[in-house]
């Protein structure tokens, strides 16, 4: 699972979304689950993965920086200030 805040406009989010999930999809033991939005917080989001074991989750991360760098995203503190991983098993 991934967290994040987001400051940015729904279009931004929309394109990074779109290749976080490119990159996820063409990673070998990764199923993305999708993009979900807290009650209590509009700006917070979370992304949900499903990954086979725990060497994944570095291909995982791989995954999202290719494919940040896909769209020329360069992380603005102001747009996403925090982005943090967790992994449950």
């Amino acid at each position: 699972m991934g967290y994040f805040d987001w400051f940015g406009t729904p279009e931004q989010l929309e394109e990074l979304v779109s290749a976080w999930k490119k990159g996820y999809d063409n990673t070998p033991g990764v199923k993305f689950l999708g993009k979900f939005a807290c009650i209590n917080r509009p700006v917070h989001w979370a992304i949900f993965l499903e990954v086979k074991d725990y060497s994944t989750l570095q291909d995982v991360i791989k995954a999202r920086v290719i494919a940040e760098k896909s769209i020329n995203f360069k992380r603005d503190l102001k747009t996403m200030p925090h982005f943090e991983e967790e992994f449950f098993y």
